[in-house]
C-alpha cells in the first residue's frame, strides 16, 4: 500500500492515508470526557485539549502553596499543544492519538532543563547543568533522580535527546569525597538510603539503551565511563548486600519505596526489616547491571566478562527459584524479611515486567504471569492486592510507566488483552488529565480523588519524566515496534485487532514522521491490512521496505541515509489473543483489598508442643482463614477461626526442646481469596527467651576505646560512635551449640525514617579463640528518627556451629566498603536533615549499646548455664 507522498523520501511530512476516525474528538470515561479540537494540517498542528474529569485540587506539604501555583500555571483547562517543526510527529486519523503523541513531545521539551534544584541540595538554590542540559522528573521534582532518568531513559528519551540523557545519566555518578571508586548514586531514601534502599543498579537499564542511541567519541567514553561504575558498583554490593545463602540481593523494592505502601504496616517504623528484604523488582535491577557489565567488559577487553556472566546466570536461577510462587504462576514481590525465608503472596507490576523482560521467567512462566496478573478496568495496577487502611499512592494506583513496561512484556509473550488494556490505559490518563501524570487512583481512574478531606493520591506531578517516556514508549515500541541494537534497529508493530476496530477503524495507515536516530531522520509507515469483524488477537509483520527495498531482520545504521522511509506492512493471519484476569467486583472490599496482616501474640510450649496465639488483627472471622508458616514452610492452611483471637498448636515441635523456629501468619479471605501480607514474625528463643544472650557494650568492651561512653538516651553506649580507627570488641561466651544469628542494639538519629543519606554501616566479624573468622558480613543501622530509640541491627549469621562454653570476640570496624552514601562527592551539595552528611566529611556515626547472639538451637545439643 503505497501513497505517491509516501515515495518522496524528502517530504518532511508524510500523511497516514484513510480518513479521520468519527467522534475521534472525544474521549469517553464515564462521567467524564476529555475533547480536543485541531487547527492546521500536516506536522504542524495546533491542539486545543479539554477535559471534564477533576483537576489536582488539593496540595500538601510545607511548599503546597508553590506546588498550587505551578500547577495552576501548567495545567490549563483548555490547554494549548503546538507541534514543533523540529520534532517527530504522529499521524493515526485518530486526533486524540495524534494530539497526545504531540503532548508527550511537548512535556519532555518541558522536562528539558538548564538547572536544577531541590530542597534538600545546595539549600535549594538552583545547580547548573552542564552543556546539553538535565531531563528534570517533574513539575513538582525539579531535580535529576536515579531510577527516575534511568527508567526514562531505557524507555525512549534516549532517542529524542542523547546528549540530555548522557548528561543525567552521568550526573548520577561520583567518585568518593577523596577521589576514585566511582559508583551509581543511591538517592536519598528509606533509614538514610543505601544500604536500605539498594536499587541504584537501575541505573543500567538507562545506560544499556543510551549506549545504543550514542555514536562516536562520546559512546566509547560514555561506555568506559559506565563500565568503571557498574563494575565498582558491583563490587561493593556483592560484599554488602548480597547474601551468598540464597544468591539474591537485599534491600527496598525499586521504585515502591515508601515503606507500609506495599511492605507489611509494621515495617513502616522498622527501615531494618524493609533493608534485610529481597525485592523481586531490585534483584532484577541487579541482574541488569550485571549483563551489561560483562557486555561492557567483553566490548573493552576486561577479565571480568566471565566472572559478571556467571553471577548474572546464578542470579537469574535464584530470582526464579527464590520467587516464583507456582500456584499462583507469578513472581512474588518479596521475602519480606529474615526471619521469614518463604516469599510472600504479594505482587508487583514492575517486578514481574522486568522478570519477563530480562528472560527471568521462562517462555510458560511468561505467559501465564500476564494472564494471571490481576488487571483492573482503567489498567493494572502497580500491586496487588491493595492495603487496607493506607492512602493512595502506590497502594491502588497506575502509573504510566510501570505500564510502559507491562505494555512491552506483554508485547513479548503477545497477548493482545493485555496490550490492549495498557495502551488505552495511557491513552485515557493522559487525555482526561491533560498530562502524563505521575499515577493515578487504580479504580476511578482520576487523579484526585473527590468529596473527601485528604488528598489521595497523597502525591502527583504533571508532566513526570517517566510517565511521559511510558508513553512515548507505548508509541515507539508496541505500536511502531521499534526495538534499537548496538548496530541498528529492529522493528515489529503489535497492533490488537480492538485497537484497530476502536482508534484506526477508517485509516489504511500509521505514519511516525521525523524521528531522529544518530544523525539521521526516519519516517515509519505502518499499512494495515482491511479491517474485518474479528477484534480478538494482533496482526503480524510481514514486509518490511526501507527506502524502497526489501529488508529482512535487523536495519543496520550504515544502511540508512540521512532522510528514510521505512514501510511495514502487516498481515491478517488470524492470530489469537490471551485472556487476562480481569476484577470487576470492585465494590467488594475482599476483591479489591488484601486481609489486614495477622498479629502473633505468643508462643508458649503447651502440652509437649508450641502453641502459637494470635489475633485477626480487626478482620471478621467469618470472612477470613489463617496460613501458618514455620521457617518459610506453609505447615497449616486454611485454619477456621472462631473468635478475633486464635491459638494453633505446632504437633511436630517438642516442647521447650523445640528448634528455634521462626513462625509467621497470613489471613486469607474467604470470598476471594486474596491473601494478605505476612505477619511480623514471632520466633521461640526457649523458655523466657533464654536463646537469645545481652552483652551490654558497658561490661563486655574496653570502655577506653576511643569513641565516647555515654549514659544518655536511656541505654549505656559508645556515642557518635565510628570515627575513623575505630574498633570496639565485645567479648561473648556462647550457651548452646548451635548456628548463631549476630544483632547489635544500636540508636541512629542522624535523620528520619523516610529519607536521609546517611543509614550507619559497619563492618562486623567473630572470631574464635584460634584466631578464625566464623562470621563476618556488613552490619545496618538505618535512622529511627530519634536518638533516644533503639533498634536492634541487621543479622549477621555465624558460618559455623559455635561451642557451648566457648568464648569468641566480636569486632566492629569501618573500613572502605562500609560506608554510606555520605561517602561520595554527590552529596557534598546535600543541605536537607541540618547538613548531615554534608561539609568535607562523610557521616558514618551510630551509638552501639549492645550485642545480641541468636541461637539457632535445633533440639539436639546441651546448654551450659
Amino acid at each position: 500500500m503505497t501513497n505517491d507522498s509516501n515515495t518522496n523520501l524528502l517530504s518532511d511530512c508524510i500523511p497516514a492515508l484513510g480518513s479521520v476516525t468519527p467522534n475521534s474528538n472525544v474521549w469517553k470515561d464515564a462521567p467524564y470526557q476529555a475533547t480536543v479540537t485541531v487547527e492546521g494540517t500536516g506536522c504542524i498542528r495546533s491542539f486545543f485539549i479539554e477535559t471534564t474529569a477533576p483537576l489536582e485540587k488539593k496540595f500538601e506539604g510545607e511548599d503546597r502553596e508553590k506546588k498550587k501555583a505551578n500547577y495552576n500555571n501548567y495545567i490549563y483547562n483548555p490547554r494549548k499543544i503546538v507541534e514543533s517543526p523540529d520534532s517527530p510527529s504522529l499521524q493515526s486519523n485518530h486526533i486524540w492519538f495524534d494530539a497526545l503523541y504531540a503532548l508527550a513531545l511537548e512535556e519532555v521539551r518541558q522536562c528539558s532543563v538548564d538547572r536544577i534544584s531541590d530542597e534538600a541540595f545546595n539549600n535549594g538554590n538552583p545547580l547548573l547543568a552542564p552543556t546539553g542540559g538535565f531531563f528534570e522528573t517533574g513539575l513538582f521534582w525539579t531535580y535529576v533522580w536515579t531510577r527516575d532518568t534511568s527508567y526514562s531513559v531505557d524507555l525512549g528519551l534516549g532517542i529524542l535527546d542523547p546528549i540530555r540523557a548522557l548528561n543525567s545519566l552521568n550526573f548520577k555518578l561520583s567518585e568518593r569525597r577523596e577521589g576514585g571508586d566511582l559508583q551509581i548514586i543511591q538517592d536519598t531514601g528509606t533509614g538514610g538510603s543505601y544500604p536500605v534502599s539498594s536499587d541504584r543498579v537501575v541505573w543500567s537499564f538507562g545506560a544499556r539503551t543510551l549506549l545504543k542511541q550514542l555514536q562516536g567519541e562520546e559512546r566509547d567514553n560514555f561506555a568506559r565511563k559506565a563500565y568503571e561504575a557498574l563494575k565498582n558498583t558491583i563490587e561493593q554490593d556483592r560484599q554488602v548486600i548480597f547474601d551468598p545463602q540464597d544468591e539474591l540481593y537485599r534491600g527496598e523494592q525499586s521504585f515502591l519505596d515508601w515503606r507500609e505502601q506495599s511492605y507489611p504496616i509494621w515495617t513502616a517504623n522498622d527501615p531494618v526489616q524493609i533493608g534485610m528484604s529481597k525485592a523481586l523488582s531490585t534483584n532484577t535491577c541487579h541482574l541488569s547491571a550485571l549483563l551489561l557489565a560483562a557486555s561492557l567488559a567483553e566490548e573493552l577487553g576486561k577479565p571480568e566478562k566471565e566472572k559478571y556472566n556467571q553471577w548474572a546466570e546464578e542470579l537469574r536461577q535464584s530470582i526464579r527459584n527464590r520467587l516464583y510462587l507456582p500456584d499462583k504462576k507469578l513472581y512474588s514481590t518479596f521475602i519480606t524479611t529474615a526471619f521469614d525465608f518463604s516469599p510472600a503472596h504479594q505482587y508487583d507490576l514492575l517486578g514481574n515486567a522486568l522478570a519477563i523482560l530480562l528472560d527471568i521467567a521462562d517462555e510458560t512462566q511468561a505467559v501465564q504471569i500476564v494472564a494471571n496478573y490481576p488487571h483492573l478496568p482503567k489498567g493494572a495496577s502497580v500491586i496487588w492486592p491493595q492495603q487496607r487502611d493506607i492512602l493512595i499512592y502506590h497502594n491502588q494506583a497506575i502509573w504510566p510507566f510501570v505500564t510502559a513496561y507491562w505494555l512491552k512484556a506483554a508485547k513479548k509473550i503477545k497477548n493482545a488483552t493485555a496490550v490492549t488494556l495498557g495502551v488505552n490505559s495511557l491513552i485515557r490518563g493522559a487525555a482526561l488529565s491533560l498530562s502524563n501524570m505521575e499515577n493515578f487512583d487504580a479504580v476511578s481512574g482520576v487523579v484526585e480523588l473527590q468529596n473527601q478531606d485528604g488528598k489521595e493520591p497523597v502525591v502527583n506531578s504533571p508532566r513526570q519524566l517517566w510517565s511521559v517516556a511510558g508513553y512515548l514508549s507505548m508509541v515507539h515500541e508496541i505500536i511502531f515496534g521499534l526495538s534499537w541494537t548496538e548496530s541498528g534497529f529492529n522493528i515489529s508493530p503489535f497492533i490488537t485487532k480492538e485497537l484497530r476496530h476502536n482508534l484506526f477503524p477508517n485509516s489504511q495507515q500509521l505514519v511516525l514522521n521525523r524521528l531522529p536516530y544518530r544523525g539521521h531522520k526516519l519516517t515509519l509507515i505502518v499499512n494495515l491490512p482491511t479491517i474485518t469483524p474479528e477484534t480478538q488477537g494482533a496482526y503480524t509483520v510481514g514486509e518490511i521496505h526501507l527506502n524502497g527495498k526489501l529488508v529482512v531482520g535487523e536495519i543496520g545504521e550504515s544502511m540508512l541515509k540521512e532522510q528514510n522511509l521505512i514501510e511495514v506492512n502487516l498481515l491478517d493471519n488470524n492470530v489469537q489473543g490471551a485472556s487476562i484476569v480481569m476484577i470487576n467486583n470492585l465494590k467488594n472490599y475482599q476483591y479489591r483489598y488484601a486481609p489486614r496482616p495477622p498479629l502473633i501474640d505468643n508462643i508458649q510450649e503447651r502440652e509437649g508442643n508450641l502453641e502459637i496465639f494470635f489475633n485477626l488483627n480487626g478482620e471478621s472471622p467469618d470472612e477470613v482463614m489463617i496460613n501458618i508458616y514455620r521457617d518459610g514452610n506453609l505447615i497449616a492452611d486454611k485454619l477456621k477461626v472462631f473468635e478475633n483471637i486464635g491459638s494453633w498448636q505446632d504437633q511436630n515441635t517438642q516442647g521447650r526442646q523445640s528448634p528455634s523456629y521462626c513462625y509467621t501468619l497470613e489471613s486469607v479471605y474467604i470470598g476471594s481469596e486474596t491473601i494478605s501480607q505476612r505477619a511480623k514474625p514471632f520466633c521461640y528463643w526457649g523458655e523466657n527467651s533464654e536463646r537469645i544472650y545481652h552483652f551490654p557494650v558497658s561490661e563486655n568492651s574496653d570502655k577506653n576505646n576511643k569513641a565516647n561512653f555515654s549514659w544518655n538516651h536511656g541505654k549505656a553506649h559508645f556515642e557518635n560512635w565510628g570515627v575513623s580507627g575505630d574498633v570496639l570488641e565485645v567479648n561473648i561466651q556462647a550457651k548452646y551449640s548451635s548456628y548463631h544469628r549476630i544483632q547489635l542494639v544500636f540508636g541512629n538519629g542522624a535523620g528520619p525514617i523516610n529519607t536521609g543519606i546517611t543509614c550507619a554501616v559497619k563492618h562486623l566479624q567473630m572470631i574464635d579463640s584460634e584466631n578464625e573468622i566464623v562470621a563476618d558480613g556488613y552490619v545496618v543501622m538505618p535512622h529511627l528518627g530519634k536518638w533516644d530509640r533503639w533498634l536492634e541491627s541487621s543479622l549477621i549469621s555465624t558460618k559455623v556451629t559455635l561451642i557451648a562454653g566457648h568464648s569468641y570476640i566480636v569486632k566492629i570496624f569501618s573500613d572502605d566498603r562500609a560506608v554510606n552514601m555520605s561517602s561520595f562527592k554527590h552529596y557534598e551539595q546535600y543541605t536537607g536533615n541540618q547538613g548531615i552528611g554534608r561539609k568535607n566529611v562523610a557521616y558514618n556515626y551510630v551509638n552501639i549499646a549492645e550485642v545480641k547472639l541468636l541461637s539457632l538451637y535445633d533440639g539436639s545439643v546441651i546448654a551450659v548455664s
